[in-house]
């Protein structure tokens, strides 16, 4: 007697290990296309990001020489050759005309704009609902 297995089951066994393997291939395949579509859109994302980091850099470099300029501008030389240029005759305040605070200066003023703005017009009756 043999010990070989049927001619049919070695077939069947056969046919279901080709299956197997062709699925396990097709799996495999799908990770290594997925792998290589994630690299893909990272790499576009860090594309974009550095695209995104040179236009900052150079909005802040703008930035810088609009502040350079204001500087330059605001300077007292620049301001005492503009006023002479204009002919302004602005003068430095005196020290009577000068007022030295203590108290939170933001808080002072906002608390003054607020009161302004609840002594303007108030209304003389309040609405009423209809009839």
């Amino acid at each position: 007697m043999s010990t070989t297995p049927p001619r049919k089951a070695r077939s069947a066994g056969a046919g279901a290990l080709a299956i197997m393997t062709l699925l396990m291939v097709g799996y495999i395949g799908a990770i290594a296309f997925t792998t290589v579509w994630l690299r893909h859109r990272i790499s576009l994302a860090a594309n974009a990001s550095r695209a995104l980091e040179v236009q900052m850099a150079e909005v802040q470099r703008k930035i810088d020489g609009v502040n350079a300029d204001i500087a330059r501008a605001e300077s007292p030389a620049q301001l005492l050759a503009q006023n002479t240029a204009l002919g302004l005759n602005l003068v430095r305040p005196g020290e009577q005309q000068i007022v030295r605070t203590s108290d939170d200066t933001e808080r002072r003023l906002a608390t003054k704009r607020f009161n302004q703005l609840l002594s303007r017009n108030p209304p003389a009756h309040p609405p009423t609902a209809g009839p």
